[in-house]
């Protein structure tokens, strides 16, 4: 049985405010980053701890989608305490899309940057190995509203009309993700 830690919304952001205004410790530091920062920290050692066989970051690991290199530094540091043999999943979101399409997700920086890190930039299904044999994920990122909202099907209709669109569209991704899946 493979044990399994799932997180999401990280959120790392040394921009990020407290009632609206940045607030600094007395080193400096942004004091709400730093709370971003430990908490992912903390989840991180918590997986290690209760020695996971795979991290899912389902996404938002940053706040905005040109995260300052501030951010991806605090984000390698923390995910590299998972080491050689524990792999991690990360799916592209919504925080770090662009709307350009010769733009990068915030976390297209990190594909490559270890080998057993498996980032999801678009729908697939990946076999994951782990010590506990392998296990299949279903990545399925944010799609980029805007690049779906510019297609001529989308011409004309309302915010609820396209988010119809979209979770249809969805859910035909994921039917066929779910038939790829091999149920040994």
């Amino acid at each position: 049985m493979s044990r399994l830690c799932h997180l999401s919304d990280s959120h790392l952001d040394d921009r990020a405010t407290v009632a609206g205004r940045i607030v600094l410790d007395a080193e400096g530091r942004n004091v709400r980053s730093l709370d971003r920062i430990r908490c992912f920290r903390a989840a991180i050692e918590g997986a290690i701890a209760r020695d996971c066989d795979l991290v899912i970051h389902a996404g938002d690991i940053y706040e905005h989608n040109k995260p300052w290199p501030s951010e991806e530094c605090a984000a390698i540091e923390i995910l590299d305490l998972l080491g050689d043999d524990r792999p991690l999943t990360i799916c592209a979101d919504n925080h770090g899309n662009v709307e350009s399409s010769i733009e990068k997700h915030a976390i297209e920086p990190l594909i490559g940057r270890r080998p057993w890190w498996y980032i999801f930039t678009r729908p697939e299904l990946r076999v994951i190995p782990t010590k506990s044999g392998p296990v299949q994920v279903a990545g399925l990122p944010s799609p980029r509203r805007s690049a779906l909202a510019a297609t001529e099907e989308c011409r004309g209709l309302s915010p609820e009309g396209l988010n119809a669109l979209i979770s249809g569209k969805l859910r035909k991704v994921l039917r066929f993700l779910r038939s790829q899946l091999d149920p040994s």
